[in-house]
């Protein structure tokens, strides 16, 4: 990924320019807005491809044997499926305590850097906000838009009114948001040019306007390709390899199909993404708050296991969601790009003195 970020005002600790050096350690609580790429719809744990081992089970026997039956058959596909199978939040790659997270990278640090558990604010304030074994701090709707953000970031407010959680208002926060496309797979791009941008603003100036200490991550969107007469997704416009396949056709008409709506939907992706940057960089020239706000980017070629030639970072409930194994290399990703480095494999361990960039 490639991190792009401009100083939005004056935290407790400055350099010359003025930008705010936040570190992991500094952090009390981590956040999440978006769509279902953040609510673990329909995940899996790639086991089917042999690639990844964890064991992550549905809720019963039954279930799990219905979902297959309806992929198999494509029985009322994708909705039915997207019903039955319900989200897993605490597999999600930035709030998720069951799997190795952003928000639990975030936990590792505090605890290397505030060794001292005899801490009052350390263990009744710090450490249970990080990352949750369900939606604590996770707002994030499968099916949201760009016009559902707002709501979600209200009731992040709301939530950080109860009398709990006041504390948190004044610590360092570390925000995501990623959405956008579900709005290109709905709307024109006419639409799409006239309201993104400013809904995107809106959301953004709510937080800067309202929370102090914020280090916000916006997220851009993948691309899609045709790959082997293969509609792709979640995988950037160069690149030869996809995180998720949303359909295939085998027939030369299906081919073409695939590849007129691959075009049209780049274009948007592209608008959109074009106007997060747009966005966030104006965004950031207000510098009355202590906030921070930075883009991060897909990279033009992802590499990822494969297996029979289909992507292991798939699901095999759906076909289109990212499984267990592409939460974990996106938490990896995000994790080592605030950083500012971009690691083939493994993660960055930060001192104390390490900051965001």
């Amino acid at each position: 990924m490639h991190s792009d970020s401009v100083p939005n005002g004056f935290g407790d600790e400055c350099n010359l320019n003025g930008t705010c050096k936040v570190a992991a350690s500094d952090i009390s609580l981590v956040a999440c807005f978006g769509d279902s790429l953040l609510t673990g719809l329909c995940l899996d744990d790639g086991s089917s491809t042999n690639v990844h081992q964890h064991e992550l089970q549905h809720s019963s026997s039954i279930k799990n044997a219905a979902l297959q039956f309806i992929h198999r058959h494509k029985l009322g596909y994708p909705w039915l499926t997207w019903m039955i199978a319900g989200e897993q939040r605490q597999y999600n790659c930035i709030t998720g305590g069951s799997i190795r997270s952003v928000a639990r990278l975030v936990d590792e640090c505090v605890h290397k850097c505030h060794p001292d558990e005899n801490n009052a604010d350390y263990t009744n304030k710090k450490v249970t906000h990080f990352w949750s074994h369900g939606d604590e701090f996770n707002f994030a709707q499968s099916g949201a838009g760009i016009r559902d953000l707002q709501g979600q970031i209200k009731r992040f407010i709301k939530k950080l009114d109860q009398p709990e959680y006041q504390h948190l208002k004044s610590k360092w926060k570390l925000l995501f948001v990623w959405v956008g496309g579900n709005d290109a797979l709905r709307y024109k791009t006419e639409y799409l040019q006239r309201e993104f941008g400013p809904l995107l603003n809106e959301a953004l100036c709510t937080l800067q306007m309202l929370l102090p200490k914020c280090y916000i991550v916006v997220l851009t969107i993948p691309y899609f390709q045709l790959e082997n007469g293969h509609m792709m997704g979640l995988t950037n416009q160069k690149s030869s390899t996809s995180l998720m396949s949303v359909g295939s056709r085998s027939s030369e008409d299906g081919t073409k199909s695939d590849m007129h709506m691959a075009q049209g939907l780049n274009s948007k992706l592209r608008i959109l993404n074009e106007t997060i940057q747009r966005v966030a960089r104006a965004a950031m020239a207000n510098d009355e708050q202590d906030v921070r706000i930075v883009v991060q980017s897909w990279p033009e070629h992802l590499e990822q296991p494969t297996m029979n030639g289909c992507s292991a970072f798939i699901s095999h409930i759906d076909g289109i969601h990212p499984n267990l194994a592409a939460h974990e290399e996106f938490a990896r990703r995000v994790w080592n790009e605030l950083h500012g480095q971009s690691m083939e494999s493994g993660y960055v361990v930060p001192s104390e003195e390490d900051a965001f960039v």
